[in-house]
């Protein structure tokens, strides 16, 4: 990202990361997962990552894109959500789909 911004907050055990903000060209990864966006804020106690400005996340070939992706970190899982100037895209490759070689019949 171009900027992030981390906010602790106090425990018994010492300081504890509460939230993270990143902005401009945010690109965050995990396994074969990767995300993109133009703001990302990560929230530790529910551990999941919102979207904004253009998001997309690729799982593997999958994609997916809309107004905003809330990702759930070790649920994989995710939502989009779309507003009304925009609707949600979706590019899905089924598992075991067989595709010709180039030039094969």
């Amino acid at each position: 990202a171009d900027e992030a911004r981390v906010y602790y907050e106090k425990k018994e055990q010492g300081n504890e990361i509460r939230e993270i903000v990143a902005t401009g060209n945010v690109k965050m990864q995990e396994a074969d997962r990767l995300a993109t966006g133009q703001k990302a804020v990560f929230t530790n106690s529910e551990q999941k990552i919102v979207l904004t400005g253009q998001p997309k996340v690729w799982q593997g070939k999958d994609m997916v894109s809309g107004d905003k992706i809330i990702v759930f970190l070790g649920e994989d899982k995710s939502f989009v959500e779309s507003g009304p100037d925009r609707r949600v895209e979706v590019i899905f490759y089924p598992k075991g789909e067989q595709r010709p070689a180039k030039g094969k019949p």
